[in-house]
């Protein structure tokens, strides 16, 4: 079931994906071509009919991922915590999804459940500080400050979903649900 998804739409190898597994853990693909640069999974499993809040981040030296808040170190399958991928690493990227995902033209593992305040940062350094900050928001603890944040790139609540979008996925550029 995919959270979010980033991908060629004419080629069905080449992808950035966050999706929950069967297992209730979060994985991470970065592909190109049909080539892993990297790929890891959460050891902190998700699927327990809670609100959870999921932080993930790429620098030129360290892969970070947090959840409710705290670090949590992943299972590298392809590459390793200072290898370097985002989606500049995916050549022709030209759809973005979240809650399904586009690939050969054609939509699929569509996210059963809940999604709310998916935020996309375009040069965002997540720190324990900033991560900290945003579990803090996302549980409706104000103050503190954010360092870095004005690089908000996209942000979605939700807020305003109807039961004729629910369940549909969201373009990027915030029109036609399909």
């Amino acid at each position: 079931l995919v959270l979010f998804s980033a991908s060629d739409r004419g080629d069905s190898n080449s992808e950035f994906t966050i999706k929950l597994t069967t297992a209730g853990v979060i994985d991470i693909i970065i592909q190109d071509a049909g080539s892993a640069t990297l790929e890891l999974t959460a050891s902190t499993g998700l699927d327990d009919d809670a609100w959870h809040h999921f932080a993930f981040g790429s620098s030129a030296s360290s892969n970070t991922l947090y959840i409710d808040g705290a670090s949590v170190t992943p299972t590298y399958s392809t590459g390793s915590a200072s290898t370097q991928a985002w989606l500049s690493n995916i050549a022709d990227l030209d759809t973005m999804r979240i809650g399904a995902k586009v690939q050969s033209d054609v939509l699929s593992s569509h996210w059963e459940g809940s999604l709310d305040d998916v935020r996309y940062y375009s040069s965002y350094q997540l720190t324990a500080a900033n991560a900290e900050f945003l579990y803090d928001n996302f549980r409706g603890v104000t103050g503190g400050t954010s360092a870095g944040s004005t690089d908000l790139t996209g942000h979605w609540t939700f807020d305003a979903l109807s039961a004729e979008t629910a369940g549909k996925s969201v373009a990027f550029n915030g029109s036609d649900n399909e």
